[in-house]
């Protein structure tokens, strides 16, 4: 899931400038100076500059001339004595760094995961939203129907209102006309 656009060079050049403001560049401050970037993508490149820079050497300058003989020895034996120091912390430093970059690989991994289980879940909030939308489409249509099946029950009510005033109207007329038939039939 690495970032799009964020290259080697910009991680380098930032690590750079906040290590010049005395600071060691971590993964926030650079994504933060960087405003953009996956923390996998910045960790890479980001290891790949602390190598850059551990390979760097220091190189020791010669003796003064005047002190050449007397001095190569005790220079030589200085200079003995420090590289064992120094190779000894370098090892040392290779060791924590191998502990570290463990570490980071781990919880990188677990970020990978974390990303991926969080586009899991916003798939699944967003089929639980279209869910959810059809449910209260289907809710609106129900209450479509409840209100046009209102409006068929009082149509049905004012019909048979209507049906019920029509047959006695009927049986009025007809006990109407059956009086009327029965005085012309007297007459």
């Amino acid at each position: 899931m690495g970032a799009h656009g964020i290259t080697k060079e910009q991680v380098f050049e930032v690590a750079e400038k906040i290590q010049e403001t005395g600071t060691a560049p971590t993964l926030q401050s650079i994504r933060e100076a960087l405003g953009a970037g996956s923390y996998s993508t910045i960790s890479k490149y980001l290891s790949e500059w602390k190598e850059t820079l551990a390979s760097h050497s220091v190189e020791i300058p010669a003796p003064p001339a005047e002190y050449q003989s007397y001095m190569q020895k005790v220079w030589a034996a200085t200079y003995k004595a420090a590289n064992q120091i120094l190779e000894g912390e370098k090892e040392a430093l290779r060791a924590e760094r191998a502990k570290i970059k463990e570490e980071k690989d781990a919880l990188v991994g677990a970020l990978e995961r974390v990303e991926d289980d969080l586009d899991k879940e916003r798939l699944a909030v967003a089929r639980a939203q279209k869910q959810i939308a059809d449910l209260q489409k289907e809710v609106a249509d129900q209450e479509q129907i409840k209100q046009e099946l209102v409006i068929i029950r009082n149509q049905y009510t004012v019909a048979e209102e209507r049906r019920v005033e029509t047959a006695a109207r009927a049986e009025r007329l007809e006990q109407q006309l059956t009086e009327f038939f029965r005085e012309k039939l007297k007459k």
